[in-house]
């Protein structure tokens, strides 16, 4: 993941956020991060579970932007998929697994079968 081409290739894939989405965006994150780990310390509580789970900063920013920008969030993250689902965030269809974005490229034609079937192998 280090190498230079690949880094390059990761920037040219990041949106570029100007404001004011940009403020509203940290804003919400750190908003979405204190009421879902509140959420998710209720549900690890009501589950009995031993380790609370929490959103990292990286997952509350995600799942601020795309609140945000009202853009579909795909994640396999447990606790973020609670959050969003709790918050409404990502709902009505905007809410995907990694599973789920490789079935819309194989639908779209931008992936072949056996390319699926080896991304869900590794």
């Amino acid at each position: 993941m280090g190498a230079t081409d690949i880094q390059a290739d990761l920037d040219r894939a990041c949106l570029s956020l100007r404001e004011p989405k940009k403020s509203k965006i940290a804003l919400a994150a750190k908003v979405t991060r204190l009421s879902g780990n509140g959420l998710l310390a209720g549900f690890c509580a009501a589950q009995g579970t031993q380790v609370v789970r929490e959103l990292s900063l990286n997952d509350a920013r995600a799942l601020a932007a795309a609140d945000v920008l009202d853009a579909a969030l795909a994640t396999d993250e447990w606790p973020l998929r609670y959050v969003a689902t709790e918050l409404g965030i990502g709902g009505a269809g905007q809410l995907f697994s990694s599973v789920e974005v490789l079935h819309m490229l194989e639908a779209a034609g931008s992936l072949g079968r056996d390319a699926r079937i080896q991304t869900v192998r590794a």
